[in-house]
């Protein structure tokens, strides 16, 4: 019985240190690509200044959303797609039209590089998976 229960101790640790570190590696590559992305803009140091400020006023934001204990789940959902939203055209105001035009494009990548069907994986139920 001790056996089992360090056993089961055990799997739970090794299960949620896998769920922190893939949570982690996500944060990291979306700093990565955020960093990349302002660099393709080649801001001057205003924009640059303005966007660290936006980027921070977002961040308080969005943390006393989170921690709201008023509001629902779907409020919550709701207020952080409004803030995103609101984010965006603060970024846009601060962008001239040719940077304008290069953040559309690095966004489209972005989006279409997340709906991109992973190699090998269908999502018919019983069709076999093809290896390319």
């Amino acid at each position: 019985m001790k056996k089992l229960i360090i056993l089961s101790l055990s799997f739970i640790m090794l299960a949620s240190t896998a769920i922190n570190a893939q949570d982690s590696t996500g944060r990291k590559h979306d700093r990565h690509d955020r960093k990349k992305a302002m660099k393709e803009l080649n801001l001057n140091e205003e924009q640059k200044s303005k966007m660290k400020e936006i980027g921070e006023a977002q961040k308080e934001k969005k943390a006393a959303i989170e921690r709201n204990a008023a509001l629902t789940e779907e409020q919550k959902k709701t207020q952080l797609k409004e803030l995103k939203m609101d984010g965006a055209k603060k970024v846009n105001g601060v962008l001239n039209d040719e940077q304008k035009k290069k953040m559309r494009e690095i966004r489209k990548e972005k989006h279409q590089g997340k709906h991109e069907p992973k190699r090998g994986v269908t999502n018919l139920p019983n069709e076999r998976k093809v290896r390319g």
